[in-house]
Parts: structure tokens; C-alpha cells; sequence
């Protein structure tokens, strides 16, 4: 758009032609705004905030923001808009992909009771006979119910907070802050939820049952809380896609789907779980016919470069960061293999350095030396659990598993270690399950 009239440098509204494409920061659940996210204009070379939109003003500006300076502009002059994403990678993803539908992701669900079931009773619990709402629904400690219809008023409430989520002998149980239910049994109500996530005005419009909410915060948990990332996007964006290439590739996740949810994964080396299956001649069909590959065009880099601070202004990146694997030149003559990361959401105040640091070192010790890839074909009753991204222990060793060589001894038989897997593809007609497993830390003395 452009200014409808000339500014001054300390003008705090700003009269626009039009502001019918410019977004605003909307209320979360809470009923507050999110700090993470925040509106902007570029008039020539200065950047202001803004905080609401009135008609065809903007109001609340902040002038000669993000270090530039505070300027007069004329009438008719060109106004772009600007949005600021700023926090925690982990909960910019869950918000990125669970805003927008500023409302509930499922509703009219029935309640059965309020606070006495089963042959108990729980303060401000609403009762679920026969389901599992967590894993029907999707919903997550944190996010928020409203109920309608209920025959005692004190049971009707809008956008309150979820504090538990407790199983019961044949149903769930959920408590909920700031409300003072009373008995109702059975009760004729139904239950919308609403993520805490949805905060921003525009999003991927997902639902808590589509996002593995759990499987996020744990990472956040284990290795992300102290991380941060700043982003000034200026154009539009795809959502996937600046979900992979902007928030997960600079700090060495990925994503994955996971039980039917948009899930996270992390280079974070063979750690196997209670539930790691191993894979060998009882359990692979036709393990002859596994092939195993290792090369310097896939899975192999010795060097990784990152590109950050981008300027909002001119869109250059400031800053960056080399990191090369001498052991690996060393031993395999093939020249730079570079991976390049531009991290638009890196900041030198953020400790980008540090994180670029950190995460490039994880992706050098798992592909610095050609990581192996092994296409194999599993059985149907052990193929079917395994997802993308577990960890499987591959033996291929005994009987007439002896099928491929194992580099590191030069003898037939891969003898048993940690594999991830990286691809899965199952034919429902056949039940065949074809995955690719890769070695999660191949070195000579791994």
C-alpha cells in the first residue's frame, strides 16, 4: 500500500490508502496477545510497529524499529508490510502449525459427567465414558475447553484452561482451571477444545489431533529450551516448507509423521527406546535381496556452512559460520561436500553462532564418513509398527543372513548395531514393508 498523507518521525498513526492486507496480532485462548509475533511496516529505509489496525490507519507505532532510524516520509510514498516471528523454535513450529482457526480444531463432543464417575469424584473434572480423549481428539494439558448445554449453569463455561489429563478404568478424566463445576450424571452437554498454540492470525489451521504435540516439547525439554530464533518475513511464505527449511534444518531436526501427526526429528545419534525392534533373519523377508549402499553423492558431506543475521532491509546475510570435518578429508579424497544452511532466523545476539555450531557438529559426526544405507523388506507383523525415524538394531549376521559385507571387518554378516529409519513404504494389497535404514554413527572405530 502507500501513505495517504505525509508523516512526521514521531507520528504514532499512520494513515494508509488501504490496510485491507495488512495482519494484526489477534488474542490467543488466554485472551492475551502472543509475544511472539509482531506487525510491521518498511517505509523506505526505516521499519516501525505497529499495534492495531483503526479503518485505514495503523495505531500504537513504534518508530525507527529493529535499529533503524526514525524519519519523515511524503504522501504517496510506498508502505510493505513486515511480521516478526521471535521465541523458541520448538513453540514457534506447534504455532506456526496449530494458528489460524482462532477457535476450536473439534466441537460438539458429548461430556458424560461432571466430577463424580466411577465411583469417585474429582474437583472440576469433566468425565469421557469409553474414550481417550488424548488420543481421539488430540487434546494437550494447556489447551482449552468451552461447554454448552449443560443443566446446571455453574457447568457452562467458555475457554478454560486444561490442568490434567488422568485415565480412568473405562473412560478419561480431564481437570480444568477457574471453574467451580458441580455434580451433573449424566450430563446432556457437549465440549469444544481449543489449542493453546492457535495465537497467531494466520497459521496452518491444524488440529491437536494432526500435531505430536507431546513428541515437540519433549525435545523442547531435552534440548531446545534455551534456544532462540528471530524472524522478519516480508513475503508470503509455505508454511510446510519454512517449517523444514527455516525452523527445524538450523538446529538439525526434521520433520516426520508419526502415528498420523506431524511429528519431530532430531540427529541426535543411535539411542534406542523400549520399544526397539530388531531385524534379522526371523524377522526380514527375502534378506537376500537387501541392498546396501554407501557413497560420496548421498548421506556423505564433510563440511557444513551456515548463512545468518539476515538484514530486513537489503536481505543479506551479515553473518555465517564454517565448519569442515578435517578427519573426514583426510580419509575420503573427495573434495568439499558442502551442505549450506541459510538460517534466516539465526541472530548474533540469539547465540546463532553457538547453535549453528552445536547443530552442524551433529550432522558431521553422523554423514562425515558416507553413512550406510540398507534397503531391506520386513515381515508384516513387525514391519507394520516400525515409523519413520525409530531406531531398529539390523543383525545380519547367522544362518543365511550373511548376505551383506560388513565394511569394517570385510567379512560377510553386518554383526548387530543401531540403525534409523529414514524411509518406509508398505504395499496394502501385498503387505510388503520396504524401508531404507541408515547407520546413525559410521566410523572406522564406531
Amino acid at each position: 500500500t502507500k501513505l495517504n498523507g505525509s508523516i512526521t518521525n514521531i507520528a504514532t498513526t499512520i494513515p494508509l490508502v488501504s490496510t485491507a492486507d495488512l495482519l494484526e496480532k489477534t488474542l490467543g485462548p488466554d485472551a492475551t496477545y502472543d509475544s511472539d509475533f509482531g506487525s510491521y511496516v518498511i517505509i523506505e529505509d526505516e521499519i516501525t510497529r505497529y499495534d492495531a489496525i483503526s479503518g485505514n490507519s495503523i495505531t500504537g507505532c513504534t518508530r525507527g524499529a529493529l535499529g533503524t532510524t526514525m524519519a519523515s516520509h511524503s504522501d504517496d510514498t510506498q508502505v510493505s508490510s513486515m511480521y516478526r516471528l521471535e521465541g523458541n523454535p520448538i513453540y514457534l513450529a506447534l504455532k506456526l502449525m496449530l494458528s489460524g482457526l482462532s477457535g476450536p480444531w473439534v466441537s460438539d463432543i458429548g461430556v458424560s459427567a461432571f466430577r463424580t464417575f466411577e465411583s469417585m469424584t474429582v474437583a472440576n473434572s469433566i468425565y469421557f465414558a469409553a474414550r481417550d480423549v488424548s488420543k481421539t481428539y488430540g487434546l494437550s494439558i494447556g489447551d482449552y475447553i468451552t461447554t454448552t448445554g449443560a443443566a446446571n449453569g455453574a457447568n457452562n463455561v467458555s475457554l478454560k484452561r486444561v490442568l490434567d489429563i488422568q485415565q480412568a478404568d473405562d473412560g478419561t478424566y480431564i481437570v480444568i482451571d477457574g471453574v467451580s463445576f458441580v455434580d451433573e450424571s449424566p450430563a446432556n452437554c457437549v465440549i469444544s477444545f481449543r489449542s493453546q498454540f492457535d495465537v497467531w492470525p494466520e497459521g496452518l489451521s491444524m488440529g491437536g489431533d494432526e500435531v505430536d504435540i507431546d513428541g515437540h516439547l519433549t525435545f523442547y525439554q531435552r534440548f531446545f529450551s534455551s534456544y532462540e530464533m528471530d524472524f522478519r518475513l516480508k513475503e508470503d511464505i509455505n508454511g510446510r516448507d519454512f517449517l523444514d527449511s527455516q525452523i527445524y534444518l538450523p538446529i538439525s531436526c526434521y520433520s516426520i509423521p508419526r502415528q498420523a501427526q506431524a511429528s519431530i526429528g532430531y540427529h541426535i545419534g543411535p539411542i534406542p527406546g523400549d520399544r526397539t525392534i530388531t531385524l534379522d533373519q526371523t524377522t526380514l523377508k527375502k534378506q537376500n535381496r537387501s541392498i546396501l549402499k554407501r557413497s560420496i553423492s548421498r548421506n556423505f558431506y564433510n563440511e557444513v556452512v551456515y548463512k545468518y543475521e539476515k538484514n530486513a532491509l537489503t536481505d543479506k546475510y551479515e553473518s555465517g559460520l564454517i565448519n569442515s570435518a578435517q578427519d573426514s578429508k583426510n580419509q575420503i579424497s573427495a573434495g568439499n561436500k558442502t551442505l549450506t544452511i541459510q538460517a534466516d532466523g539465526l541472530r548474533d545476539l540469539l547465540g546463532g553462532d553457538a547453535i549453528a555450531l552445536r547443530a552442524s557438529d551433529r550432522r558431521l559426526k553422523r554423514y562425515k564418513f558416507g553413512a550406510e544405507t540398507i534397503t531391506i523388506e520386513a515381515l508384516f507383523q513387525y514391519g507394520f509398527d516400525i515409523e519413520i525415524g525409530d531406531i531398529i538394531v539390523y543383525d545380519g549376521t547367522g544362518g543365511s543372513g550373511d548376505f551383506l559385507p560388513d565394511i569394517k571387518t570385510g567379512q560377510r554378516g553386518i554383526a548387530p548395531r543401531l540403525f534409523e529409519v529414514q524411509n518406509k513404504t508398505m504395499d496394502l494389497k501385498t503387505g510388503d514393508i520396504k524401508m531404507d535404514i541408515v547407520d546413525t554413527n559410521f566410523s572406522l572405530t564406531a
